[in-house]
């Protein structure tokens, strides 16, 4: 997920955010892996609801929820890829 993480929009701005909270510039704030860490850490707090996901994986797996697929995003491709195998 990690890597997922690594190429969404999000990852940017945040590593922006957090390269000026640390003194880094952006471009040495880009090769720093604790500054990536922490901004990927950030993305997950503030943009992704991990527990629901979380839950809602385990109904689709127990049938409590069906799927039906369409225009999947790249977040849903790896979730069905990894979790499923559907894709």
């Amino acid at each position: 997920m990690e890597e997922w993480l690594k190429k969404t929009p999000f990852i940017n701005k945040q590593i922006y955010e957090v390269c000026r909270a640390f003194g880094y510039t952006y471009q040495e704030a880009r090769r720093n892996e604790d500054v990536i860490r922490e901004a990927i850490r950030q993305v997950i707090q503030l943009y992704y609801d991990i527990d629901g996901a979380v839950k809602l994986i385990k109904d689709v797996k127990e049938g409590r929820v069906k799927v039906i697929q369409r225009n999947l995003t790249s977040l849903s491709k790896f979730v069905f890829k990894e979790q499923f195998k559907f894709v």
